[in-house]
């Protein structure tokens, strides 16, 4: 309920700033709030859904560590709600791939949680996702990472 209050409060006044945001530290707290916006389920019959997604995916080729883990959560509870359609996951998918060996653990956590939604809610990728290297990225986490980064990715 808590998401759902800050989404109806702000979240319109947010989607009507998105083309007029350019300045870095906006630019990270309106990615921040987008992942709280995300858990919102009121947030998918906003008519200004699409944008909301075409500006989170935009968002996943920053060079920005915070924000790139704040996309990648929020596109997880997205995907996890059945609302990221489907071709979005060819280019999100192999960068989410890369991620599950970035030193970052935040990063890597978030890229295996990410993927394992898409895995849990959708039919179409999981072959890629496997012919992708899922598996040896698996496998590489689990004999080289901490616990809680293995947890993720289980």
């Amino acid at each position: 309920e808590y998401n759902n209050a800050v989404y109806r409060t702000v979240g319109q006044l947010v989607f009507s700033k998105i083309p007029s945001i350019t300045k870095p530290k906006v630019l990270a707290k309106t990615v921040w709030l987008f992942s709280i916006f995300s858990k919102s389920e009121e947030i998918s019959s906003d008519p200004n859904f699409s944008s909301f997604i075409k500006f989170l995916y935009d968002q996943r080729q920053t060079d920005d560590i915070n924000i790139l883990i704040d996309v990648i959560n929020a596109l997880s509870s997205l995907v996890n709600r059945g609302c990221v359609p489907l071709e979005y996951f060819t280019e999100l998918l192999p960068q989410l791939l890369h991620y599950t060996n970035d030193l970052n653990d935040e990063l890597c956590k978030a890229a295996f949680n990410c993927i394992g939604y898409i895995l849990f809610n959708t039919d179409e990728p999981t072959q890629f996702i496997l012919n992708a290297g899922y598996i040896q990225a698996c496998y590489n986490v689990a004999n080289e990472r901490e616990d809680d980064v293995v947890d993720a990715m289980a």
